[in-house]
């Protein structure tokens, strides 16, 4: 099973996925908040990341669908019902292509999403940064590194910035790069679609100051949002997780609130 951590005891289940490079910890100032306090917290390590396993089949666990796969799996084995679920970057994606396994899901938030869907394009969602080569990099050098997270840490502590960077060297290099092959050659399905499917609410949340992602980019898309409309934070880039968790939990207490 994956590793993961709880917190709380509620009946009503947040589950949190991280994205690329990332850790289960990039949520603590989340799951620790009161605001929260009414519900069971669940926050996972993907496959490759954290503590969770190592694969011996980079080439099929540590594509989007094998993640999925991994996240389905969680879930039955952990019997998790009335639930929301809550996708950051490509955690997203993860989210989108695993949507089979959410009989009892209530509600999914996706934060600095990069979900694919028929007619869209790499150029749709991403802007044109050449520091998010880093994330489908297995060994990028330290400079490049650097730059990538000076784009993703917006208003953050220079001690946030050091877990980043520790968080990315932690994971497993394949899978940045069976991500990138599995991406170059179209393995995933029509995530946008997927969630749609699911008949429950979908939140979208930006940072305001992004700079990975367009913004935008869900606007062109004619599917029902939350609150009929996408979500941007103020002064923050793609990990609000990190740069205004008080204002991103009170957002997520919300959607919570409105799902249950």
């Amino acid at each position: 099973m994956l590793n993961y951590q709880t917190k709380g005891n509620g009946n009503k289940v947040i589950i949190f996925i991280h994205g690329n490079s990332s850790s289960l910890e990039v949520w603590s100032d989340v799951v620790n908040n009161s605001l929260l306090s009414d519900y069971k917290l669940i926050t996972l390590d993907l496959p490759g990341h954290g503590k969770s396993f190592r694969s011996t089949e980079p080439e099929k666990d540590y594509t989007l669908i094998g993640m999925a796969n991994q996240l389905k799996n969680f879930i039955k084995e952990l019997a998790l019902k009335d639930y929301v679920i809550v996708g950051h970057s490509l955690g997203s994606n993860i989210v989108g292509e695993a949507t089979e396994g959410f009989g009892s899901c209530k509600g999914i938030l996706v934060m600095g999403p990069s979900i694919i869907g028929e007619g869209l394009t790499v150029a749709d969602i991403f802007k044109p940064n050449p520091n998010v080569g880093a994330y489908f990099m297995p060994e990028p050098t330290n400079e490049q590194l650097d730059l990538l997270v000076a784009d993703v840490a917006y208003n953050i502590a220079t001690a946030q910035k050091e877990f980043i960077i520790a968080y990315f060297k932690n994971t497993d290099p394949q899978v940045r790069l069976q991500m990138a092959a599995a991406v170059a050659k179209q393995e995933y399905t029509d995530e946008i679609n997927n969630l749609e499917q699911t008949k429950v609410p979908l939140a979208v949340v930006f940072g305001e100051e992004d700079k990975l992602c367009n913004t935008a980019y869900l606007d062109k898309v004619p599917f029902a949002k939350w609150g009929n409309k996408t979500f941007l934070l103020p002064n923050s880039g793609h990990f609000s997780q990190l740069d205004q968790p008080q204002a991103l939990t009170a957002l997520i207490k919300e959607f919570a609130q409105d799902c249950f």
